[in-house]
């Protein structure tokens, strides 16, 4: 799948000439860096709460599941740990974490570029994937799972071409253990198991008769190698003991929480989230239907266009696995769009190259890649450059009480000792990690707690009796909809009780009511009494009365 560069490395030439590539992938490099940095101080969202107050549990030798539950398999809790033994649990730390796994894709997806196209193609591809992944509607300034599987799966991609260019074993087992840890960080990335398995089939099998017995080797060693993170992560929930509690939220739970959700809603909810993000960078989808098109006329990229297909359709499957959009669920799209994009300008570059005027044909080339991006990140420059964390918080969550959390946090730690359990009444784990506390309940999104499911009412009870017990100091009651997420059918004996537990053991010490997306009202002690509610979009931090046992 190799083709010639648009700029021969000819030793003669300067060394810029020389080194066209590696200079671009390196200037790329600080330009995505330069952009992403404002925002490394961006307030944690809910998801990214729970990955870290699971991490600081795992620092202190609780293994997962076992004192805070959650739906995914541990590795973004062990990335974040590691973060934290490197750079402290900070949020710029986590952000900063996130800043290298973008920039290390980034070279991954230039190196793929660069294998299957050109050079050219892999500039394009690892800058579009830049520039995207800063898109806000896709949520891909936070540290969710999708950037990190995205990593693991495309370095696994990468290997595997190597693999069956020199047919290696030790490069299958290898890219399989890559493809082994994207599954680690998210199970949805299961699906992508069938992209190499297809690939390799098609790629060896069909060469020749004895090219069989090499496909039937690089799956086994395949499949080896990505069976490895998940048989250790298994093992070590065996010898901790939290094996059942695992098995019954990442297997269990996952496939009872998805809503059932028609494919006419599920393509109105695709249909909704797909357009800002297209209507905020149309560029690159143009250049992207440009590549995805050019095998019609070019047919020396028709066994490149269809790996990168391939990998865009397994990409879409994973994300959309239960008819289930969320905004950064579409970063599961971007590195075989950007590799798209790559080719729509592999392709726009071989009708460049037919002008006579060669010697003005490369910097026709380089200047129109210079307009393209540039372009790009002026159109979007009222975002790029707005460097209030708080404010791109709001742009991106709206009301939600991102940036509250932190004020929240220093009144818990100032008012409860570090050994004391707070119980959050809604799903706001962010509060917990920046006031290094433990959680009075292992529920720690309570939006699993409003679910239609058969356990359902037994979660709530178990909250409800575990806040009883550990008598936390501080109760925090969120009442902002989007942090309980309730549903038709949602069952209410969580509230009946919280009423009468509130009233009896602890007394109001704040509020806070976040008025709209620039004003936030806090009411501290007495002032607590000039809060009169207008809608559901406050907080209230409650103390536990003295006289209470």
């Amino acid at each position: 799948m190799n083709h010639k560069n648009f700029l021969d490395n000819q030793p003669g030439e300067g060394i810029f000439l020389r080194y066209w590539d590696l200079i671009s992938l390196f200037v790329i490099l600080l330009i995505i860096t330069k952009l992403r940095f404002p925002f490394l101080e961006i307030p944690l969202e809910r998801d990214e709460g729970a990955y870290a107050y699971m991490a600081q549990l795992l620092l202190e030798g609780v293994p997962p599941y076992t004192q805070a539950y959650s739906l995914y398999f541990p590795g973004l809790f062990i990335i974040y740990a590691l973060t934290f033994l490197i750079l402290g649990q900070t949020i710029f730390a986590i952000h900063f974490c996130l800043l290298i796994a973008n920039l290390i894709t980034i070279v991954i997806i230039f190196l793929i570029g660069k294998k299957i196209f050109d050079s050219l193609t892999g500039i394009v591809s690892g800058a579009t994937f830049g520039l995207l992944g800063l898109n806000p509607h896709a949520q891909g300034l936070f540290s969710h799972g999708e950037p990190f599987t995205m990593l693991f799966i495309c370095s696994g991609i990468y290997i595997l071409l190597l693999g069956i260019d020199s047919k290696k074993k030790s490069l299958f087992l290898w890219s399989g253990l890559f493809f082994g840890l994207g599954l680690l960080i998210k199970q949805n990335a299961l699906v992508f198991i069938g992209l190499p398995v297809v690939y390799c089939y098609w790629a060896l099998f069909k060469k020749s008769h004895q090219s069989r017995r090499s496909w039937l080797d690089a799956l086994c060693f395949f499949t080896f190698g990505y069976f490895i993170p998940l048989a250790i992560f298994f093992i070590f929930c065996l010898i901790t003991g939290s094996w059942e509690q695992m098995f019954f939220w990442t297997f269990i739970m996952p496939t009872e929480m998805t809503p059932s959700i028609s494919i006419t809603r599920a393509i109105y909810q695709f249909k909704i989230l797909t357009l800002p993000i297209i209507k905020s960078s149309p560029l690159f989808f143009w250049t992207a239907a440009i590549g995805l098109l050019s095998p019609l006329w070019d047919k020396t990229s028709r066994l490149a266009v269809i790996f990168i297909v391939m990998f865009w359709i397994f990409s879409f499957f994973t994300m959309s696995l239960v008819f289930y959009f969320r905004a950064h669920y579409f970063l599961c799209l971007f590195p075989a769009t950007a590799l798209l994009t790559g080719v729509g300008f592999y392709s726009m570059n071989n009708l460049i190259k037919k002008i006579p005027l060669k010697k003005i044909n490369h910097i026709i080339t380089a200047g129109f890649v210079f307009i393209f991006f540039s372009y790009s990140i002026f159109d979007q420059r009222k975002f790029f450059f707005q460097t209030n964390p708080e404010v791109v918080s709001r742009i991106i969550y709206g009301n939600n009480p991102f940036p509250e959390s932190l004020v929240i946090a220093d009144y818990i730690k100032e008012h409860s000792a570090p050994s004391d359990k707070i119980a959050i009444l809604g799903s706001e784990p962010q509060i917990l990690f920046y006031a290094d506390r433990i959680s009075s309940s292992k529920h720690i999104f309570m939006y699993y707690l409003m679910g239609n499911h058969l356990h359902a009412l037994t979660m709530q009870k178990e909250a409800m009796t575990d806040i009883e017990l550990t008598k936390p100091p501080i109760l925090i009651n969120v009442v902002i909809p989007t942090s309980w997420l309730f549903q038709k059918d949602s069952k209410s004996m969580l509230f009946h009780w919280l009423d009468g537990f509130v009233s009896k053991n602890y007394k109001l010490a704040g509020v806070v009511e976040i008025q709209d997306l620039n004003t936030t009202n806090y009411y501290w002690g007495v002032d607590t009494t000039k809060f009169v509610p207008k809608e559901s979009n406050f907080i209230q931090i409650y103390q536990r009365k003295q006289s209470s046992s």
